[in-house]
């Protein structure tokens, strides 16, 4: 029927238009980091309500992935360049939350993670014994080009079940607008390497990003391993939230802000368009297609006249 066609592309709408891990995840991380990179600047006013809303929120995102973990340093980097000991007392009390979720979330949540013939413990032995298989994992993993590509497109967008990409060539053009966008962007005077909080917000985002691997490796990839498996480019984009923060900060002039607004402005309209369309192709116009050529096919075996459908 028309009802049972169109129910996954309704499901994909509402799983879009809902308040998913990731959508909330990414929110939340540019939230942490704006208020972070507030309370750096000693300039600006950074109240006691800011510092429970930025505690509150580093706990959030510091629970929604295990490799997020890392943010809630941001804590301690505040108590060391404010010197003031809220900041210790919310670092303390925000890790040792986050750290107690987590193990609770590991020990009672039973995931969807393949089934694999050694226990995680069991890998975690098996590698610290051997550092070089390990590294040389994580370097195969880096270096392919296939691989890397996949997390591009995965940092852009794949629909449905990973399963309905956009065109190859709409990645391509994305890639170009968004390095456009770095380069007018990039902070040239070297002020993240200039100010010790803003140098810490760089170092979690990476740890955060580089985290995913031996995570990855450990929970989730069947040993032995050649590759590391069950990264996808989604995972990235916290990380590189905050990397944004500390490097892409230039103070721009009134035209570039409207070169960057026309950038975004094209990002934005591209990808709802595409959008449409590939779901609509997806899940609309091929699941149509089936349902007719099975009631055509059905007909035709009871009306030899309608043969020639076959």
């Amino acid at each position: 029927s028309a009802a049972s066609s169109d129910y996954p592309l309704r499901d994909v709408y509402k799983r879009q238009g809902s308040a998913s891990l990731d959508a909330v995840a990414f929110a939340l991380t540019a939230l942490a980091a704006a208020l972070y990179t507030r309370a750096v600047d000693r300039s600006y006013e950074f109240s006691h309500l800011m510092h429970a809303a930025l505690a509150i929120v580093l706990f959030a995102v510091a629970t929604t992935r295990i490799n997020l973990l890392p943010v809630v340093l941001l804590l301690l980097v505040l108590y060391y360049l404010r010197r003031e000991k809220a900041y210790f007392y919310s670092f303390l009390l925000t890790a040792s939350l986050s750290l107690t979720w987590i193990i609770h979330g590991l020990v009672s949540i039973k995931g969807s993670a393949p089934a694999r013939e050694h226990t995680t413990a069991w890998l975690v032995s098996y590698y610290i014994d051997n550092p070089l298989v390990f590294f040389d994992i994580i370097y195969r993993t880096i270096t392919n080009n296939e691989i890397l590509w996949n997390y591009y497109r995965g940092f852009i967008g794949v629909l449905g079940w990973l399963d309905s990409p956009l065109p190859e060539n709409l990645y391509i053009f994305y890639a170009v607008l968004l390095a456009v966008f770095i380069f007018i962007s990039l902070q040239r005077t070297c002020y993240c390497f200039k100010s010790a909080g803003i140098m810490a917000l760089l170092l979690i985002g990476i740890s955060s990003a580089a985290l995913l691997f031996p995570i990855l490796l450990l929970a989730w990839t069947p040993h032995p391993a050649e590759f590391i498996q069950g990264i996808q480019g989604r995972y990235f984009t916290p990380c590189l939230i905050l990397i944004a923060y500390a490097v892409l900060n230039r103070n721009l002039s009134a035209i570039k802000k409207k070169f960057g607004m026309a950038i975004t402005m094209t990002l934005l309209l591209t990808s709802v368009w595409f959008t449409v369309q590939n779901l609509l192709s997806r899940y609309w116009l091929q699941d149509a297609k089936i349902i007719n050529s099975s009631l055509i096919s059905s007909v035709g075996l009871f009306d030899p006249n309608l043969s020639r459908f076959h």
